[in-house]
């Protein structure tokens, strides 16, 4: 039994090829709940963002536990796994963990060390608890992604690593020449990444904010914790009469059909001539691309957002959160190392103790009536002569299986004759091999989904 990841994200995929895989929406649940009817996966978690889908699960058997994420994934995203294939990625064991890890520390964000991440990450396990969707094995290890995240961001300086996307955004809008203590930002959406982008704005001082939404209530809150400026979605009107004003426009809704078309925007513009920029961070993408077309008006989306952040320097506060995270998956292997081995002391401890009544009963029946306090001594003798006998061997397997020496355990079967199950059902290793043990050949996902296609 091992956990397995399959996913794909903005540093593996173009961003079509996102924007497909984001087809799955609010589905995310709904695809685990399917992924655990797999004969080859007990547990199942999907974190779905806006550049990211990742499957995590425990599985029995690798290869058949990979085909039916491949078919699921096709199932609920229209993705065919024939066509992306070159821009998946898998991982399994402890290469698994280490990506794990990885996501919730934000070290694989498209904006480094941004905290977004790691409520996401959040959310997928408080679903995947409350559906019972995971169990033993992908509880711990998510409780144990979101300590390790939450540690990454209180000792290093990672948050303030460089720029989030939404400043990113900024930054375009400043090379271009608009001035942002004096202009209007436009807000679509009221999600989470749309009250990251509020609280942005108001923190860097923009001239005014105006904020769309569909849900009048929601849209006045964000509103009231800004100082910005409510407008219904729903009314073209008023849309048409906010973009007019607005010289920075930052999308977040991920609907799919663009909110923004070059007709709406052509007469929203009329008789208007100053610099405009979309930051369109939704996926599917919000704007049409089309939009930048029309004089004055400039376009960026995620894939550009992530071109001008793939340039800023954060090596020092990566460096401090990269060994973090190592020491970590390290410390979770030794931990399985360790309790790797907890049935075979149990499985020792349980033959001494059938050996101990074995004899006690033998020597029963040669002395016939015995005093009981005698036979009580005699009972607890015995037993803590084989408890002190077994004390050092059981402490010592556990310490040098700990340190990577799963041979120990296995010594000890052997040597006692010892029937454990070690339910690995011939999948894969998984952290029972040493630490660093890079025994198995990386997965390429191309060759194995495209033989699955049947080419």
């Amino acid at each position: 039994m091992s956990v397995l990841v399959v996913g794909l994200s903005h540093r593996s995929a173009p961003l079509p090829v996102l924007e497909q895989a984001a087809s799955l929406n609010g589905r995310a649940g709904q695809l685990s709940a399917a992924l655990i009817q797999s004969d080859h996966i007990d547990e199942a978690a999907v974190l779905s963002t806006c550049n990211r889908l990742e499957v995590y699960a425990h599985v029995c058997a690798f290869h058949g536990a990979l085909s039916d994420i491949a078919s699921m994934l096709e199932q609920y995203t229209g993705l065919q796994v024939r066509g992306v294939a070159e821009h998946m990625y898998a991982h399994y064991g402890v290469q698994a963990v280490q990506h794990l890890f990885t996501v919730a520390a934000g070290l694989d964000s498209m904006a480094v060390g941004e905290s977004q991440i790691l409520g996401q990450v959040r959310d997928m396990y408080r679903y995947a608890q409350q559906e019972g969707i995971i169990g033993r094995e992908l509880s711990p290890l998510l409780q144990d992604a979101l300590r390790v995240g939450k540690r990454v961001h209180a000792q290093t300086d990672i948050d303030r690593a460089g720029p989030s996307l939404v400043t990113a955004g900024f930054a375009q809008a400043a090379d271009l020449g608009i001035d942002l203590s004096r202009a209007t930002v436009m807000l679509l959406g009221t999600g989470a990444m749309s009250a990251l982008a509020a609280t942005t704005a108001d923190r860097t001082g923009v001239g005014a904010i105006v904020i769309a939404g569909r849900q009048p209530d929601r849209t006045a809150r964000l509103a009231a914790s800004c100082g910005a400026t409510p407008v219904d979605q729903r009314d073209p009107r008023a849309v048409n009469d906010a973009l007019a004003d607005a010289d920075i426009v930052v999308s977040c809704v991920g609907a799919p059909g663009y909110l923004i078309e070059p007709q709406t925007l052509r007469q929203a513009r009329t008789g208007r001539e100053h610099s405009m920029l979309f930051v369109d961070l939704g996926l599917p993408r919000d704007i049409d691309p089309a939009c930048a077309q029309l004089p004055g008006v400039h376009v960026c989306d995620l894939a550009d957002l992530g071109a001008a952040l793939a340039g800023v320097s954060r090596q020092d506060a990566t460096s401090a959160a990269q060994l973090i995270v190592d020491a970590e998956v390290t410390a979770w292997q030794l931990d399985r190392h360790a309790a790797s081995v907890a049935p075979t002391v149990a499985a020792l401890r349980a033959r001494a103790q059938d050996v101990v009544d074995a004899e006690l009963q033998r020597v029963k029946g040669r002395l016939g009536s015995v005093d009981p306090a005698v036979l009580d001594e005699v009972t607890t003798a015995v037993r803590r002569v084989a408890d002190k006998l077994l004390h050092t061997p059981t402490v010592r397997v556990k310490s040098l299986t700990a340190q990577g020496g799963a041979s120990y355990a296995e010594a000890l079967r052997d040597l006692f004759d010892l029937n454990v199950d070690l339910n690995r059902d011939n999948a894969f290793p998984d952290a029972l091999s040493a630490p660093g043990d890079q025994s198995l050949p990386p997965l390429d996902p191309v060759a194995f989904f495209v033989r699955r296609s049947g080419s």
